[in-house]
């Protein structure tokens, strides 16, 4: 998938009532009368906005997280790592590795046109490298034929374990998706769980955004729980 195109295509469903600022990146926020001032950076230059409520669906490295929620319950830190290689033989399948040897998550295959996408889920700062190469030689001995990589690419991914892990919303903040914590934790997969809780966010917020936190926590116990 695009997801440059993807992205576009979802901020084209946005009503035109709703102010959109694309390249900013938050620099901190601060709760202020019962809401939020957020200090934005933009093309280096500083702005400061003002909400009542602060949702975050900035990622694993989430900075609303890190800020609002106890450092004790973050999940356990993987890095995936992604390589696009050059394809020699036919092997039109999807494939899931497990091999406690490279990694307690999962490695993976996924034929894209005339290439291979090799993927595995490693842990943050051990030897993560090597563990990927130790991937590529198992592949090969498995009878995998690839060439030379066209294109490599990494993104931290949090593993939550415990529902303790999964940070829902606390005193007019909420966050979805990988923010949050929901992810898979055999697959690593995180588009579903981020519109699910995105959704589930939504519908809390229909009727008044004054006790929101409680009904979103309410609403997510089935997707804690799966």
């Amino acid at each position: 998938m695009n997801r440059k195109k993807f992205d576009s295509w979802l901020l084209s469903l946005v009503p035109a009532n709703v102010d959109i600022r694309t390249g900013c990146r938050l620099q901190s926020y601060a709760s202020q009368n019962n809401g939020f001032k957020l200090s934005l950076v933009h093309q280096k230059r500083t702005f400061v906005e003002k909400a009542k409520i602060l949702i975050g669906a900035d990622g694993a490295k989430s900075k609303i997280r890190a800020q609002a929620a106890p450092r004790q319950f973050f999940p356990q830190k993987f890095v995936a790592i992604q390589e696009w290689v050059e394809r020699k033989n036919d092997f039109p399948y999807f494939t899931s590795i497990f091999d406690r040897n490279i990694t307690d998550y999962y490695c993976w295959t996924i034929p894209k046109g005339n290439y291979l996408l090799i993927g595995a889920a490693l842990l943050y700062k051990e030897k993560a490298a090597e563990k990927f190469e130790l991937l590529k030689a198992a592949l090969s001995r498995y009878g995998m034929q690839f060439g030379k990589t066209v294109f490599r690419e990494g993104t931290l991914v949090l593993r939550p374990v415990k529902q303790n892990q999964l940070f829902t919303s606390r005193q007019g903040i909420a966050l979805l998706g990988e923010a949050e914590g929901w992810i898979s934790p055999s697959s690593a997969e995180g588009f579903s769980y981020a519109f699910k809780s995105a959704l589930m966010l939504s519908d809390a917020l229909r009727s008044s955004p004054d006790g929101f936190e409680k009904r979103y926590h309410q609403k997510t116990v089935q997707l804690r729980k799966s």
